[in-house]
């Protein structure tokens, strides 16, 4: 199984575990494809620059927590919008065609996690090659 297909399996069983009616599975029930360009936002902007916008915003520490073997720490969304941007969040809710809120209610619920997995030895590591998402 590839790191892609892992995740996405990951993320699926996070959902069907959210209690009923919680935004989490509300959103994620009905937007699958957003699965998909989460984990490929991740991966193309890469864990180590991923780390660098959050401790660029002061929020290092709540990335590194997902980095290392500890409890993953929440995030906001309004954490979210201030790393990643509207334009960036804009462009994620476009591509899943889903509302921008959804988008950073849904990050905020699903990044720590992604990273996490990311990361089973507790240090940033480039994705090694072939375990890509899918080309679009």
């Amino acid at each position: 199984m590839s790191l892609y297909d892992d995740l996405k399996k990951h993320l699926t069983d996070m959902v069907a575990a959210a209690p009923p009616g919680t935004d989490v599975s509300v959103m994620a029930t009905h937007n699958e494809g957003m699965f998909s360009e989460v984990i490929h936002m991740v991966q193309s902007k890469g864990l180590n620059h991923l780390s660098e916008m959050f401790g660029a915003k002061g929020m290092g520490g709540v990335f590194g927590s997902w980095v290392g073997k500890g409890a993953n720490l929440p995030v906001s969304v309004d954490q979210i919008k201030a790393v990643l941007g509207s334009e960036q969040l804009e462009a994620l809710a476009k591509k899943a065609g889903i509302d921008v809120s959804q988008v950073t209610t849904l990050l905020s619920h699903v990044l720590p996690s992604i990273v996490d997995k990311m990361t089973p030895h507790g240090l940033l590591e480039e994705t090694p090659a072939g375990s890509t998402a899918p080309a679009e």
